[in-house]
């Protein structure tokens, strides 16, 4: 049986997608021209979330598991550019490149096993690498339907 993956990637909408089980522990995931193999229990009934950008300290829940996670590599802007803020309360500081005036971080893909929970977990803008939090709400609803919605802070 194949299995719905809830999605928000880098600079794109949130939506779903399937991803298509090759046996009883693995399913395979496209994004664009990208191929992912997750390792995935037929039995978990948990919530497959795929995130681009930053697990925060303390924002998953206990029971959630962190399947995998991919380098997609480094945005950047002009250092100028960059928000300012007097303290940046970032695990991960983006790095400044002073011969090329640039500044960047480093964004991953992470695939996530969510049970019904709220978690949070944190994005960033290409042109200013501002931080943008995001809530992840997973329930079931009344007509026994798994629902992901998706909040972000605005700034």
């Amino acid at each position: 049986m194949d299995k719905t993956v809830h999605h928000y990637l880098h600079e794109k909408a949130f939506g779903t997608t399937t991803a298509k089980r090759v046996d009883a522990n693995t399913v395979v995931c496209r994004f664009g021209d990208k191929e992912y193999r997750i390792p995935a229990n037929e039995r978990d009934q948990r919530t497959l979330v795929v995130f681009d950008g930053e697990l925060l300290f303390g924002g998953l829940p206990r029971s959630a598991t962190v399947v995998q996670s991919v380098s997609l590599g480094f945005i950047s802007c002009p250092a100028e550019a960059m928000r300012k803020s007097p303290e940046y309360p970032c695990e991960a500081l983006p790095k400044y490149h002073k011969e090329r005036k640039k500044t960047g971080i480093e964004i991953f893909r992470h695939f996530l096993f969510l049970p019904s929970c709220t978690a949070i977990m944190r994005k960033f803008r290409n042109k200013s690498l501002s931080p943008i939090y995001t809530i992840i709400s997973v329930f079931v609803n009344e007509k026994g339907t798994i629902v992901v919605e998706w909040q972000t802070t605005s700034y």
